[in-house]
């Protein structure tokens, strides 16, 4: 991550990049992600301690609430409905909220026991999904009972939703057209 406040990508900064490293282990150059978007963006382990701070409500020393504790509600807001486990860009896994990404060279995650006051920081600089295996790891060990109910969750959620694919019969059969991609048409 930078050293320097979250951003996006840019390749004067380079030499303050981690480097990245794709699924075999290799290192890749850095590259722009299109769009910017949540991924197109940068930041250092300091900067996601302080965005985890705001979601605990309580910014750093010197840091104005720039969120008052109802729009962090909103924020984190999930229906009761069976399934409902998902905020604005929150997930919410027993007494867990995760947010995370990947991209090819890097993932991240961010993980908060709110009843705790316990927020955990995992970036990677490789392909894959080992930030939310450090993050929940991490969490287990702070807050065992979280964990657990995370767990749990996470458990029942595949249950609920992980059914076998079974084509319906509209969509057997043979297709015939054509599909433009980014590298061309098919």
């Amino acid at each position: 991550g930078m050293r320097g406040a979250m951003g996006e990508y840019a390749p004067s900064r380079e030499d303050e990049l981690a480097a990245a490293h794709d699924d075999d282990g290799s290192v890749i150059p850095h590259y722009q992600f299109l769009p910017a978007g949540a991924a197109g963006g940068y930041a250092s382990v300091r900067d996601l301690r302080r965005f985890a701070m705001l979601h605990l409500g309580s910014p750093p020393a010197g840091s104005a609430h720039v969120l008052d504790p109802g729009a962090i509600d909103l924020i984190h807001g999930y229906g009761t409905e069976a399934g409902s486990l998902f905020g604005l860009g929150w997930g919410r896994a027993g007494g867990v909220h995760i947010t995370n990404g990947a991209i090819r060279g890097a993932n991240t995650a961010l993980a908060l026991v709110p009843d705790e006051d316990i927020a955990v920081v995992a970036l990677v600089n490789g392909s894959g999904r080992q930030a939310d295996e450090i993050a929940l790891g991490a969490v287990a060990a702070l807050a065992p009972d979280a964990a657990a109910s995370a767990f749990s969750a996470i458990e029942a959620y595949g249950a609920e939703v992980e059914t076998p694919y079974a084509p319906s019969p509209d969509l057997t059969g043979v297709w015939k057209g054509e599909l433009d991609g980014t590298h061309g048409t098919a």
